[in-house]
């Protein structure tokens, strides 16, 4: 009997101790004299660049380069767009012998990436222009030649259509004569390519880096002394050799603020000093960095056509060459794994705030193996938009741009 009366407060406490902690399903957990105390400490701050260390830098992609071509009429400063092909020849080579030809008929591939959907009318004018056409060449050089006595020939765009490859076929005899080559022109054919529509508007039309939507100039032959039907009747097909596009008026940059994109195009610096309480990860967690950025009037470019700033983390500071964190995903740079790209879109003429979620490239400023303390600003697609946003600099007072920080500190725990 002794041992039984022992047991039983024995199973009476465990049973107690057990209720004491046991989990509640529709409440918090109850087991106050495990939980710390304390309460997380989060707390915003803002960042503004070094004074006068934000700069801009021009010359990285030059105009032709990027993957489009610019091309405008009854806008403030138009563009034209100079095309050179590679040379025809003047003949092929088959069974091992070269065999001279006659052209048959010309074609001339033209892809529009973009165009401003509201304006109506759009048509797309080739001309021939002279063959040594290359990078001297200026907006009053073709000019000239944009006039009925050297049109190819042009392209109707349908309103509906935001983007399409294009080819205009070059049949007729008169104008076969215009596109015939001379001894100047080493069998080189060289357009320009316009616009017109019913109101001043743009165009992006494909570049030699576009691909399948680039340029190209085919020739319809049929070889001579070639008796067999099925094989005197080729194509000869030739991508772009050189091409770009010109202002009317050269732009130029004003190193008082931040400029990005235009062609040659402009990129921009921006240098911060990480205060000490935010060096370390051991005594900061930052939580969240917008970068904010002030547009000095409405942002250029065309209705309709979309583009991004692209902000980019630095692996060391050499100014305009300073080598740029990548970023795709599974880069590192400094010490931090860097997630995903860091953009925005921009809305031509507006001239609000611009916000860009930078947390991860902020992150990566810190500790010791941290990444340079700066960002540098791109625009997309580059050397290829009539996008130009102009931001406020250190050197424009209440225009610079700035870093909204959101951070905690180490947890306080607490033993109540």
């Amino acid at each position: 009997m002794t041992g039984w009366r022992l047991a039983v407060p024995a199973g009476v406490a465990l049973v107690v101790a057990v209720a004491a902690c046991q989990r509640e399903l529709v409440a918090p957990g109850v087991c106050p004299e495990t939980c710390p105390g304390g309460s997380p400490v989060v707390i915003d701050t803002v960042l503004m660049p070094v004074l006068n260390a934000d700069s801009t830098f021009t010359g990285y992609v030059e105009a032709g380069e990027g993957l489009a071509l610019l091309v405008s009429e009854g806008r403030p400063n138009d563009v034209l767009s100079p095309i050179r092909f590679l040379p025809l020849g003047d003949s092929l080579l088959l069974n091992d012998t070269l065999r001279s030809f006659s052209v048959d008929s010309m074609a001339f591939r033209v892809g529009l990436l973009a165009r401003d959907s509201a304006v109506s009318g759009l048509e797309m004018l080739l001309y021939r222009i002279p063959s040594d056409v290359d990078s001297t060449v200026t907006y009053q050089d073709l000019v000239p030649f944009i006039d009925d006595s050297t049109l190819i020939g042009s392209i109707d765009v349908a309103d509906s259509v935001i983007s399409e490859v294009f080819r205009l076929v070059v049949s007729d005899s008169a104008t076969l004569d215009l596109l015939s080559f001379v001894p100047d022109d080493s069998t080189t054919m060289a357009i320009v390519v316009a616009m017109r529509a019913s109101q001043g508007s743009g165009i992006r039309i494909g570049s030699l880096a576009a691909g399948g939507s680039g340029p190209l100039f085919q020739s319809f032959v049929t070889l001579d002394s070639v008796a067999d039907t099925t094989m005197n009747r080729q194509v000869i097909s030739r991508i772009a050799q050189f091409n770009t596009f010109v202002f009317e008026a050269p732009t130029t940059v004003d190193d008082t603020l931040l400029t990005i994109g235009g062609a040659p195009s402009a990129r921009s610096l921006l240098r911060y000093a990480l205060p000490s309480f935010l060096q370390s990860r051991d005594s900061a967690q930052i939580i969240r960095a917008t970068l904010e950025l002030f547009p000095v009037g409405p942002i250029q470019g065309l209705r309709n056509d979309s583009s991004l700033v692209r902000v980019r983390g630095v692996q060391s500071d050499l100014g305009a060459k300073s080598p740029l964190c990548q970023t795709a995903v599974g880069t590192f740079c400094g010490s931090w794994f860097l997630s995903r790209a860091v953009t925005t879109g921009l809305t031509v003429g507006s001239s609000d705030t611009v916000s860009v979620e930078v947390g991860d490239l902020v992150r990566g400023w810190q500790g010791e193996l941290g990444s340079e303390q700066a960002l540098f600003l791109e625009l997309l697609p580059e050397a290829a938009s009539f996008t130009i946003p102009v931001f406020g600099s250190t050197r424009t007072p209440g225009s610079a741009p700035r870093l909204l920080i959101t951070y905690s500190l180490p947890f306080p725990f607490e033993q109540q």
